[in-house]
């Protein structure tokens, strides 16, 4: 971060007025950066949660098999989302609970 040290007294660096500004500057931008990803990746998370997925993808998210998966659509443990004609999808925040539950076991 330092790119000239003017000099040193008593193991404290002396810099100048321009360099300091600029380490603020840097510091400021880092912090803002962290920020931002931060927001975006909530951003993400948010989006995550209301995406609506396949049978095939729940299966894999779930780790069972399609008869399984289709048991607990049909006894209505995991709701379904009609698409179209005759098609389902399954939103993700549903099988959130499921896939924590597995992850423990």
């Amino acid at each position: 971060m330092l790119k000239k040290i003017t000099q040193v007294v008593d193991g404290i660096a002396i810099v100048s007025t321009t360099e300091f500004s600029q380490m603020i500057e840097q510091l400021i931008e880092e912090g803002i950066r962290k920020h931002l990803r931060s927001e975006l990746s909530s951003i993400k998370k948010e989006g995550e949660e209301n995406r609506l997925v396949t049978t095939g993808e729940a299966c894999e998210l779930l780790n069972i098999s399609r008869v399984t998966f289709e048991k607990l659509t049909r006894e209505k443990i995991i709701p379904r989302v009609p698409v179209g004609n005759a098609s389902f999808r399954y939103n993700y925040s549903d099988l959130k609970p499921y896939i924590k539950a597995k992850s423990i076991l």
